[in-house]
């Protein structure tokens, strides 16, 4: 029996960029594609000198995959999952540009059965920023036949679609009303939960046959998971995340917050090839509901990044290692955000440094 395989991987965020560098996420960085791998590469230059003993890059947290990262890839609509559906139904997009964008609140608050059934009626083509995307793909497919055209909902060269979770997703369209739905009309949420569902599988079946990718795989982050019972989870999420598993998987689940109560949601999963989750969720447990063929990826709390010290960084690291056992791939992961130490974020690296369990060094160097 070998030792199980570990890795890390941070994500500096638009933020911390901005103070760091003075970056810039403007609406050319989100809508021109050409701008957008420009100014990525030289902020992932940035990090790669500022860090080049750690895997540390300016990759959407939880999209973009280290490993199938290109410098000449070119990213159309690189927009967060749950925003361009958001525009789609006529959400404005907001961009402050010194932090993550958004789109206005609760495009959707006022939806009733009559506006459920034009919602299925979408023609998708003709909707909000797709048919801009569509053409972009079209443009830098016929411009740059040479490089990756990496299409919307997708961020790197390896297939995998990425997604919010149906219940995330309803939360972004309705505001809070998502979660009341539950109790006063759930028929009409699950109405809702499975047109998020088959648009987020029809969308990205369409982009990547634009772009001629071919699909391997999905990620679904159904970050407002953690505040659903296990039987609300049951009930609420997990039929529609399946969905798009059956459609697109294998499947990578995130969860925001403290989400032991849900392992056994997450267990009965069918075609989940790796939990992501964090805020103390226990990688043991996981690990004896799933058993060693899963991946589990942990974050540390923001807490600990933000007011802990690098001792409790490397008491972190300590724990998932022994909670994951001799079997099994466990990934650290967390992001680089304004306020942090840098002590506090570099010492999760240099924990599992010491212990030679990843080796000092980037996969990305500057400028290669």
């Amino acid at each position: 029996m070998g030792a199980p395989a570990i890795s890390i991987e941070g994500s500096a965020s638009i933020g911390w960029l901005h103070e760091a560098c003075g970056f810039v996420a403007d609406e050319r960085f989100y809508f021109d594609p050409e701008v957008r791998n420009a100014r990525a590469v030289e902020m992932e230059d940035f990090l790669a000198r500022r860090y080049p003993d750690f895997e540390i890059n300016f990759f959407e947290a939880n999209m973009i995959q280290s490993a199938f990262w290109r410098r000449d890839q070119i990213l159309v609509g690189a927009i967060q999952p749950n925003m361009i559906l958001g525009m789609a139904v006529g959400a404005a997009f907001l961009c402050p540009g010194d932090k993550d964008p958004d789109i206005a609140p609760a495009p959707l608050a006022d939806l009733d059965a009559a506006g459920l059934e034009r919602l299925r009626g979408i023609e998708w083509e003709k909707a909000g920023p797709i048919p801009r995307f569509l053409g972009q793909i079209d443009a830098m497919r016929a411009k740059h036949p040479g490089r990756p055209v990496i299409p919307t909902y997708f961020w790197d060269v390896s297939g995998r679609a990425s997604f919010h979770g149906p219940v995330t997703t309803a939360q972004k369209l309705l505001g809070e009303r998502a979660f009341m739905l539950m109790f006063d009309d759930p028929d009409f949420l699950k109405g809702l939960l499975g047109w998020i569902a088959d648009a987020y599988v029809t969308l990205a079946r369409l982009f990547a046959s634009r772009a001629g990718l071919a699909i391997t795989g999905m990620h679904v982050g159904e970050c407002s998971g953690c505040m659903l019972s296990p039987s609300q989870f049951d009930e609420f999420s997990a039929p529609y995340i399946q969905r798009m598993v059956d459609a697109l998987g294998p499947g990578r689940i995130h969860t925001c917050g403290l989400s032991n109560h849900l392992i056994p949601c997450f267990a009965k999963l069918k075609n989940v090839r790796c939990i992501n989750t964090g805020s103390l969720t226990s990688v043991r447990k996981i690990r004896e509901a799933c058993g060693p063929g899963i991946r589990v990826e942990t974050a540390p709390l923001a807490k600990l990044l933000a007011s802990g010290t690098p001792d409790d960084a490397r008491k972190f690291v300590d724990q998932s290692v022994e909670e994951n056992g001799p079997e099994g791939a466990l990934g650290i992961v967390h992001h680089l955000d304004r306020g942090y130490p840098e002590a506090n974020v570099l010492a999760l690296h240099e924990r599992l440094i010491e212990r030679g369990l990843v080796r000092r060094g980037r996969r990305h160097p500057a400028g290669g």
